[in-house]
């Protein structure tokens, strides 16, 4: 059995790779990465950043959800999300680029968009609703 601690060999290949965090969805970092001859080291924090709700003036949730700009939101046709999160606070985990965040409160009425075109930097923190 391998060591978590230690390096391991990759055998020759393209790989996927993806950062599942814990309590979320599984993020995307590479499509067809191609390990060189050498030790290969990714760093998380030059690919993802990290989005937070601070929801003392938004209604109780079910979820925080975190989605492309266009998405039309949870619960409708087309949705996707990119993150999800089950409590305020909590680090919604998504690769750089620009995004829309909805609420799906606890007391079952539709899902709104309490945010949108926030930006997450790769190894920065975005705070929303602070």
């Amino acid at each position: 059995m391998q060591a978590l601690d230690k390096p391991c060999a990759i055998p020759p290949g393209r790989y996927d790779i993806s950062y599942l965090p814990k309590g979320g969805l599984s993020v995307k970092i590479f499509t067809e990465w191609k390990p060189k001859p050498g030790a290969n080291k990714i760093q998380l924090s030059d690919h993802l950043g990290t989005a937070i709700v601070f929801g003392d003036e938004l209604p109780r949730a079910d979820s925080i959800v975190l989605t492309e700009e266009s998405d039309p939101g949870p619960h409708e046709k087309g949705h996707v999300a990119v993150q999800k999160v089950a409590d305020y606070k909590s680090e919604l985990i998504a690769p750089a680029g620009f995004y829309s965040v909805w609420i799906v409160p606890s007391n079952g009425v539709k899902a709104q968009r309490i945010a949108e075109r926030i930006r997450i930097r790769a190894g920065r923190e975005t705070r929303v609703g602070e």
